[in-house]
Order: structure tokens, then sequence, then C-alpha cells
């Protein structure tokens, strides 16, 4: 059987005997430096039983859950390799106590924002986990919400339910202002002092504008086009334009609205794109845009009308579809999450490099990576 060391577990019970009629030396050795036994070896002799004890050393652990191994010989020429696995999580990882039910990453704060699943069970709804003191901060609000989103500038918490949205200050997490809309919100995005806000609503034909100035909201028409419920929708790197995408029984569309400059915003394009997939994003400064489907597309946003290349297709190593999939400007790297119906393929990210070439596979702990 496997001996298992739990993420609190630095220590286990080992008792073995001797089933011969004669006495026999015996003897452990552990296939890593970081597992170590009591006693390494000793006599033992008929019928008697030895316990031990072994221990791991985590600090010497570098790496996240992983299977190792002991050996135990006996004079007579018996070998035992006896597996182990222990469950790590290294320095750069925080184990939580709540099961995460939505979460936000700010790179310029360098923080994460938490939604706890069970929050009513908790005293607090919103954690902030601070990535450089590795502190984790809880937030007891007095209102319920299911979407999280920063702003733009990554100064401003977006917390929104159906059609309630409160804004929040990152800085002390005090409440800014809150609305109500007239629907069901499915997406927004917050632009300077703008906020987008487009409607879970198959057949409404607007969006609306809040301006956080003027305490008003205007609404805007966006032709022959709807909000499904899968709608979704990013603002590209450049400020000026967002594109977004809907879907219904029959088509796909990706729409492009221009909102920089002197006019009202306006739809530059809606162009109907076969099996491009329920999700998408955009990466490497709005360079490339991506589908949850294997597809990805060259984006020069400068263009005028419609500002994709021609479909290609990148190699997803055997799996189904992006899960998510970010861009590591430093590096000039992508890395995927893929949805995998394989177990072994769950927990693993794939690297690519700047043209969209498969480089090599990182394995990470599968108890951190939901999905």
């Amino acid at each position: 059987d496997t001996i298992t060391f739990h993420y609190n577990t630095n220590t286990h019970n080992l008792t073995f005997s001797n089933i011969s009629e004669e006495e026999i030396q015996w003897q452990f050795t552990a296939n890593d430096n970081f597992i170590k036994v009591d006693q390494s070896q000793g006599l033992l002799k008929a019928g008697e039983v030895q316990s031990l004890l072994l221990s791991i050393n985590r600090s010497q652990i570098l790496s996240d859950s992983l299977f190792s191994s002991i050996q135990l010989k006996s004079s007579l020429g018996d070998i035992w390799n006896i597996p182990i696995r222990i469950f790590n999580i290294v320095s750069r990882k925080y184990m939580f106590d709540f099961e995460v039910n939505k979460a936000a990453y700010s790179p310029s704060n360098n923080q994460l924002y938490l939604r706890p699943w069970n929050y009513y069970e908790s005293d607090c709804n919103l954690f902030i986990l601070d990535l450089d003191s590795y502190v984790l901060q809880g937030k007891e609000l007095n209102f319920n919400y299911s979407h999280m989103q920063l702003s733009e500038d990554q100064e401003k918490l977006l917390l929104f339910d159906y059609r309630k949205v409160y804004v929040l200050d990152v800085e002390n997490f005090d409440l800014l202002f809150n609305f109500e809309v007239s629907n069901n919100i499915k997406s927004l995005l917050m632009v300077g002092n703008e906020i987008y806000i487009f409607p879970n609503n198959n057949s409404y034909y607007d969006y609306e504008i809040y301006d956080i100035e003027l305490d008003e909201f205007s609404s805007m028409q966006m032709g022959d086009f709807n909000f499904p419920s899968n709608f979704v929708s990013h603002l590209h790197p450049s400020g000026k334009y967002i594109y977004a995408l809907n879907e219904n029984a029959w088509h796909k569309n990706l729409v492009k609205l221009k909102i920089d400059g002197d006019e009202n915003p306006h739809m530059i394009y809606s162009e109907e794109i076969d099996d491009f997939g329920e999700y998408f994003w955009m990466l490497n400064q709005g360079k490339k845009l991506f589908s949850n489907h294997e597809y990805y597309y060259d984006l020069d946003a400068n263009i005028p009308g419609y500002d994709l290349s021609e479909t290609k297709t990148i190699d997803l190593q055997g799996n189904e579809e992006i899960m998510d999939i970010i861009y590591n400007s430093e590096l000039q790297e992508y890395y995927v999450h893929a949805l995998s119906y394989s177990h072994e393929n769950k927990n693993k990210i794939y690297v690519y490099n700047e043209e969209l070439n498969y480089e090599s596979t990182i394995t990470a702990d599968p108890y951190t990576i939901g999905g």
C-alpha cells in the first residue's frame, strides 16, 4: 500500500514483522534525501514485530505534490518497494480553508481577490491575499454579489449581482458607490469614469453607459445585435475598442465597438465566425485573439473594418479546449490550461513560444487547479 503524507502531516508510523522461522537482518533506504527513518537497519527474530517512524523534511522539497518510495531489504533476499505520496505546497502557494468561487488578480498590486463559495458560513464574503507578504485579509460586506471584476486601471474592484453594482477602492476596500440598472447584468467594463453595462437579455438591443461623475445613465443602440446569456466582452489594451462575442442557437458574432474619441460609442463591425467557441482572450498587447476552442487569430485593431487574420490552430496536445491562457511578456511565452477528460492531464500547463509552437509541459499540483 502507498504511504501518504497529507499537507499537514510530516510523520508516519510503519510496522513490519518477521514471519520466517529464523532471525533476519533488515535495511531501509529512501529514494529521496528528504525522507528519513528513525532506524535504518537492525535484526529481527522470528515472529517479532518492528515499528519505525518515517518523517519528511518539507524544507528540502522544492516541488509540488509528488511520489517517491522507500525500499526494505532482508537478509533472506526479499526486497519490497513501498510507494510514498507527499501532498505539498511550496512557499509560493497559499492553502485556503475555504472553497473559492470567484477570483480576480491585480498584477499592479500583486493581490488576489477571492469570493468564498459558501460565504454565508463565514463572517467575511471577500478575501484579499497579498502575494508579496502572503497575508490573507477578510472583509465583511453588507451586501451579496456573485461576480467580480477589476477596473481597467486596477484601482477599483467591481462586484455585481443581477442588477446591482458595487464599486470598492482596492487600497482600503471601502465602498465608493453603488447603483442599480434596469436589466440583469451579463458583463460590464469600467473605463476611466464610465462603466459599460451589457444586459443578460436575449431580446434587449441596447447597452448602458453609467457616467460616474455625473451619476447618469445613457442608453446606446447596438443595431441588429443582442446580448444572450453567454455574452463575453473585453476592452482592447489601447482603451479605444471593446470586443464582444455573442452566441445563439444559429450563429456566433464577433463585434467591435469604438469607444474612444469625440463621437458616441458605435459599432465598427459585427462579423459571423463559425465554430469560434464560447469565450475568448486578447493577449500580447491585443495582438492575438484566442477562442476557447483551438483557434487563434492575429489582431490589428488599427485596421479599418474587420481586423482579424485567417483562422489558425494551436496544438492542445490532445486535449479538448482551452480553459485559460495567459502571456508572459518577459519570457515571450504563452501558458495554456486545457480542458482534459484524462485524469493525468488535468494538472498540466502547456508552454508555447511566441510563434505558438508547443515547447514544454509544467506539471502543477492537481489540487490547486480547478476545471
